[in-house]
């Protein structure tokens, strides 16, 4: 027998019927079961007014055995980022399954991604979930996340302020943990 052609790369276009920057009234109209996700997840985000997300569960996904949950989430009101959380099905399926639609992986490795083009698929074993982003919308995102780390960094990299001198009876030359040794 030959082997199974490997299928040519293309980019999933978001999930089903719904499509990368959809609205969510318009996603909803596809999903009406579509429900808010809960507030912690397997799959890490940052908080953000731009961000909204929502669950669809028991979802069946062909090509693996066991039902999903799967999160939409939308940037000002697009549909940007989908995620699969795959649960009981064993990670060796979801990446055949990932494989005969995407073809070989553009990373190999213990948690492999797909770049393809106009969106990015990537896994987490670990966590038990895939990922895929549209990359259009993506890159607002990545420009918003970045502008947070950089607040973070500038807030833990400004001096502390100077105040009076520490006043109590600790004698002169020996420091504390609160005010050390000059």
């Amino acid at each position: 027998a030959a082997p199974a052609a490997t299928p040519a790369r293309h980019a999933p276009a978001g999930y089903g019927k719904a499509k990368f920057g959809m609205t969510l009234e318009q996603v909803r109209q596809l999903y009406p079961a579509l429900a808010p996700a809960p507030p912690f997840t397997a799959a890490a985000y940052f908080r953000s007014r731009n961000l909204t997300r929502y669950l669809l569960a028991g979802v069946e996904i062909r090509g693996l055995k066991s039902p999903c949950n799967v999160e939409l989430r939308f940037w000002k009101n697009q549909l940007w980022s989908v995620i699969t959380f795959y649960g009981a099905n064993p990670f060796s399926d979801v990446v055949q399954k990932l494989q005969r639609e995407y073809g070989p992986p553009t990373t190999k490795s213990s948690d492999p991604t797909w770049a393809l083009g106009t969106a990015t698929l990537i896994t987490s074993p670990g966590q038990l979930w895939y990922s895929v982003d549209g990359a259009e919308i993506g890159k607002d995102v990545q420009r918003e996340f970045m502008e947070v780390v950089r607040q973070q960094q500038a807030k833990k990299a400004s001096p502390a302020p100077v105040g009076p001198a520490p006043t109590g009876s600790v004698p002169m030359g020996q420091g504390t943990p609160a005010t050390p040794t000059p």
